[in-house]
């Protein structure tokens, strides 16, 4: 099956190339495909430039940037990637709140580098930027007037500043002397599309690892047995390992489960929750992915009101499994059986009953204009109906926001 991206050079303010932005495509068309949401195609992405293709070939030995919505922030699956070899791009709807903070300085204590896109000052980001080591700023979509006094905010700030969409001659000349040191663009290169080669993997062994990683202690003997069922995936866990090992003393992997144990428990989940991402809905309309995504956050954020403030974690991988029946075409008793998830989830999932039920049954109402439902299940886990509406408006602002950011 082909695979695509596209990417575009960022140059010194002597031209010369330093590194590219890796964007994703899904076809031979050169834009963005505003139907995937933002964290699939950031997880395809990944999978596709360091596992499926000859990463350093595609940045030609240079760095990489690469967007990362803020879900992609909170699994740590940015930490997979060797911190010498990409910038983490943090899209504008982020918000500079503590949140953000305390991903992005823990980030930057394990020698990442950050870049903040299309980044408009304001106040709130000063203690968070001692973090980021570049900022873009969109020239189309900032008077280049006003660029001065942007610079003279951030001038005590450690950053460097990058010109993106910078389209004609003058237009470089004048983020030369306004004192960039960076520059994006049409005027120097329009992203030029790659394309690869990718194994189809089935879903179904994709949720056996899910289900092996996701226990408490991974057993290493069962979950590399199910790796070394597919040879793709084989390959795929030896490149991983290969682009983490950045000391000159590589030791010699020998087997699949000595990769995975050279990986370690976290990083073997987050490549694992990777996988699941880009892979999941690959056959399937990226809305069940999409509602999935939208569901998993609603329920997070309500959950901060409610009595189950303290089982955030569980009600968002609710979300998250809630069209797993569709995306699998299996019943979702059957799916519920082969993962290790606790009885409230799959109560609420597979009988309609339970603890959680109301957070689901809240979500399908608003779906289906249902609103004496609704109001009967905000009422059940005591979240007032306007503040739980207010909350799934942010979140499909936010979504909106992300798609276009990315295109």
């Amino acid at each position: 099956m082909k695979i695509y991206m596209g990417r575009q050079p960022i140059l010194d303010r002597a031209r010369k190339i330093v590194g590219y932005e890796l964007l994703f495509r899904d076809s031979e068309e050169n834009r963005f495909p505003m139907h995937v949401p933002q964290d699939v195609s950031t997880a395809k992405l990944l999978i596709n430039s360091f596992l499926n293709m000859d990463f350093d070939e595609v940045v030609n030995g240079k760095t990489a940037l690469i967007n990362f919505p803020i879900e992609m922030l909170r699994n740590k699956v940015s930490t997979l990637l060797p911190n010498k070899r990409i910038v983490i791009e943090i899209l504008e709807s982020v918000e500079p709140n503590e949140e953000t903070k305390d991903l992005l300085r823990e980030l930057h204590r394990k020698g990442y580098r950050i870049a903040l896109d299309d980044f408009i000052y304001s106040p709130e980001w000063d203690d968070i930027l001692r973090y980021v080591s570049i900022i873009k700023i969109d020239i189309q979509a900032t008077p280049l007037d006003t660029i001065p006094h942007v610079l003279e905010k951030l001038k005590s700030q450690k950053v460097k500043i990058l010109a993106e969409k910078v389209e004609t001659y003058e237009e470089y000349q004048e983020c030369r002397k306004a004192g960039f040191q960076y520059f994006q663009g049409y005027f120097f290169s329009k992203p030029e599309m790659i394309s690869g080669n990718e194994a189809e993997i089935s879903n179904s062994l994709i949720m056996q690892i899910y289900r092996e990683a996701t226990r408490n202690v991974i057993n290493f003997d069962r979950i590399s047995k199910l790796f070394e069922q597919e040879s793709t995936l084989t390959y795929q866990t030896l490149k991983l390992v290969n682009t983490r090992r950045q000391s000159n003393k590589k030791p010699e992997i020998k087997s699949v489960k000595q990769a995975l144990v050279y990986l370690g428990e976290q990083h073997v989940r987050r490549y694992v929750c990777l996988l699941a991402i880009g892979k999941l809905g690959k056959n399937k309309p990226a809305e069940l992915v999409k509602m999935a995504l939208t569901r998993s956050r609603f329920f997070e954020q309500i959950a901060t009101l409610t009595p189950y403030k303290r089982e955030r974690e569980e009600v968002f991988l609710m979300g998250l499994l809630s069209t797993l029946d569709a995306l699998l075409d299996k019943e979702m008793s059957t799916v519920m059986d082969s993962l290790p998830v606790n009885d409230a989830v799959k109560d609420a999932l597979v009988s309609k009953s339970g603890r959680y039920y109301p957070f689901l049954a809240i979500i399908c109402a608003i779906e289906r204009a249902e609103w004496d439902k609704f109001e009967h299940y905000c009422s059940q886990i005591n979240i007032d109906s306007q503040t739980a509406m207010t909350f799934y408006k942010n979140v499909l602002r936010a979504e909106r926001k992300d798609l276009l950011i990315a295109a």
